[in-house]
């Protein structure tokens, strides 16, 4: 059984699961919402936070190189300290950069958001942050 979706090495398609479709275009309510760390959790559509402190909204899980991988928004801070999240595009991040998830993040100082932001968060981490 394959999860995610997978990113071959070369580029072929051989199976179902490295199809650019099942990677980029298939439906995001029908791939795994979730990704397990073992300590933590991490979801699509939360806020995360990376070893290096960046922020970034993780859309779907990927397998490259027999690693997870995600590919995120990432989120920007401007100087006043307020969060923007670039819906343009994603970038891939290793899942094992992850530090932090919404839970972790609950108890910590996070960004202040607009509210035209929130509606990239999950509803439950949209009802945390103030507006």
């Amino acid at each position: 059984m394959h999860v995610y979706p997978e990113i071959p090495d070369d580029g072929v398609v051989r199976e179902i699961w490295h199809a650019l479709k099942w990677w980029k275009t298939m439906d995001l309510d029908v791939l795994s919402p979730m990704y397990d760390a073992g300590t933590a959790h991490y979801y699509v559509n939360e806020l995360a936070c990376l070893k290096n402190g960046d922020f970034v909204v993780p859309v779907r899980w990927l397998m490259y190189r027999g690693k997870v991988h995600a590919d995120v928004f990432v989120v920007s801070i401007n100087e006043t300290g307020h969060a923007t999240i670039d819906d343009s595009k994603t970038i891939i991040i290793a899942a094992a950069d992850l530090s932090e998830n919404y839970f972790d993040l609950q108890d910590k100082p996070v960004p202040q958001w607009s509210g035209a932001q929130l509606c990239f968060l999950s509803a439950n981490v949209a009802q945390s942050f103030p507006s």
